[in-house]
Order: structure tokens, then sequence, then C-alpha cells
């Protein structure tokens, strides 16, 4: 998938589904994470056709809103290092995440069925 896949939205009252609300504030964390807003800016100022990259680079990548993402079908579950506190952020990685999701689909295994969870868990840094 790449963000040339979506097309520009319609308007400023181009409808959104939930679905692709959330998918863009997680694909933009993601993005975020990844500290693609700077890839972007290095494009733009050293090749030779970097004023035609149609992202604007700055930190919170919000050029994304531009994009329609109201027909995504998928939700993202990112594992990102860092030191998350509190509900918002718990639920917002990881295992926390896959589980809020998991609870708000009212997914249950079918009977009969294991389940088996892997995790990792990293000792917390002390200063």
């Amino acid at each position: 998938m790449f963000i040339q896949d979506f097309l520009p939205r319609s308007g400023p009252t181009c409808p959104t589904s939930p679905l692709g609300d959330d998918f863009l504030d997680r694909f933009r964390d993601l993005l975020i994470h990844m500290k693609v807003h700077k890839a972007v800016k290095h494009l733009r100022e050293a090749h030779p056709f970097g004023a035609r990259i149609p992202l604007d680079p700055s930190e919170a990548l919000q050029d994304l809103s531009k994009y329609d993402f109201s027909k995504v079908r998928v939700k993202l579950v990112m594992s990102v290092p860092g030191k998350y506190t509190g509900f918002e952020q718990m639920n917002d990685f990881g295992l926390c995440r896959l589980g809020a999701l998991l609870k708000d689909e009212k997914w249950v295994p079918p009977a009969g069925e294991k389940i088996f969870g892997e995790y990792q868990v990293s000792p917390p840094f002390y200063s």
C-alpha cells in the first residue's frame, strides 16, 4: 500500500468512515515513529524533482488528511519502542491495542479452538 493508492478527498465534507479515520490516525502515528517526515524533507531538498513530492514533511504529517481513507477495511496494530504510561497510551500500541480491537469487534474464538498468545516485554529503564 502506498499513499498514491488513495485519492484526494473530494472536499471538506467528503464522507469518512470511523474505520478510515482510525486508519489515518494510526498510519500517521506509524510514519511519524518511523521518521518518514525527515526522509521526505530530505528528498524534497536534495532530489532534483523533490518539489514534486505531494506530501508536506511537517512533523505531524497533516497533509495525509487530504486523502480519502474511507474505503480502508483494516485496523492497524503497531508495536513501537518507547515508554508508554496511562490507559490512552497503553491502548494505542501492541498487545493492548489488539485486545481493545478484538473486544470492539466482539470476537470470540470458535468452540474447541485453543488460543495461544506470544509476547515479549523489555525490562524497565531506570535513569
